[in-house]
């Protein structure tokens, strides 16, 4: 149900929409809405009726693409004066802040709106209309990745893609009391979270009855999953390094732990890092010591990494540990006798 309105706008205005990411993976934004009634579930249909357009980069200077309007073109985390901000609302997460404008569709109302954030990221390939996008020369572009053969609409398998959504209304273009701040959104390491805007909230009475869920069963399975970067630890000024038993397991609700990441060897079997046992082993006994303080939490390790989605000798480890039955096999032998 729906249960609390982030801002008020009205079609057709100019809106300001601040991203925090914890983990850069370069890219581009994209936004779209898609008016709702209460309790109904959005498909994705109407939002890509309902597209917005890229206005303005308020930080980084990207320009519009007029290939692709609706594209906000992600500058490197390299760029001299990038903005490095903390969330308030999850606390602690810290990362590199985008501001981006862009205007709502006209013709878009509702008093329930949702607006979808779509991030498509490229450190794995580039997508159509990269090698020709005006990058602005002080962000030192370099693609080095080829271009995305697929882009799965569900997000299953590379690229990666990350969704979020931000709750408004948005009213005629007469309605002089639209709200002018921005919708916060923060992209941490594990889920995407929201940072409610420091405006005040407006009425929350719903405009239909909601009825409370009933007849939940007890034996439900809810799980919390936590994505963690073990080479946080080796992150320089103006970031902070992050150890494992940095993890705030209690106050972020996790069931489970994912460390990242294990790599394919040259025999096809996982292996630490590239081959780095000593650091990872030093890692991996942090890591698995969170276990002792909560007694309930489930440790997985994630096999993958950027080595193994750009070109070069690791490149292709995925296709052959897949590509026959006696490879598979012996991959996951491989992953039961690694700990």
């Amino acid at each position: 149900p729906w249960t609390k309105k982030q801002e008020y706008y009205t079609e057709g205005q100019d809106v300001i929409f601040d991203v925090i990411l914890t983990a850069h993976h370069k890219g581009h934004f994209v936004y779209k809405a898609c008016p709702i009634d209460p309790q109904q579930i959005p498909s994705q249909s109407c939002f890509d009726e309902y597209p917005l357009i890229f206005i303005e980069d308020m930080l980084y200077g990207a320009p519009a693409d007029l290939s692709y309007p609706h594209r906000a073109y992600l500058a490197p985390s390299s760029v001299a004066g990038a903005v490095y901000e903390s969330s308030s609302d999850p606390p602690s997460l810290y990362g590199m802040k985008f501001s981006h404008k862009f205007r709502l569709p006209q013709g878009l109302k509702g008093n329930l709106v949702l607006i979808q954030w779509h991030y498509f990221t490229s450190n794995s390939c580039i997508y159509p209309g990269y090698d020709t996008y005006g990058f602005p020369e002080h962000w030192n572009n370099i693609n080095i990745v080829p271009e995305c053969a697929s882009i799965p609409e569900d997000g299953n398998g590379p690229p990666e893609q990350f969704w979020n959504c931000a709750e408004v209304s948005i009213g005629p273009s007469d309605d002089l009391s639209a709200s002018q701040s921005a919708v916060k959104l923060t992209m941490p390491q594990s889920t995407a979270k929201l940072v409610m805007p420091s405006s005040p909230p407006l009425d929350e009475s719903p405009d239909s009855p909601i009825t409370p869920c009933t007849n939940l069963s007890s034996d439900i399975m809810s799980v919390n999953v936590g994505y963690y970067q073990s080479w946080a630890i080796w992150r320089q000024p103006p970031c902070q390094p992050f150890y494992a038993s940095d993890i705030d397991v209690s106050g972020m609700g996790y069931t489970h732990l994912v460390y990242s990441f294990a790599s394919i060897s040259a025999s096809m079997l996982i292996e630490p890092w590239m081959g780095n046992l000593v650091d990872e082993a030093l890692n991996y006994a942090a890591f698995n010591a969170l276990k002792k303080k909560h007694l309930n939490l489930k440790t997985l390790i994630a096999v993958g990494g950027l080595v193994h989605n750009v070109p070069g000798e690791t490149c292709g480890r995925f296709h052959v540990v897949s590509s026959s039955a006696p490879n598979r096999i012996k991959f996951a032998d491989s992953v039961v006798k690694f700990n």
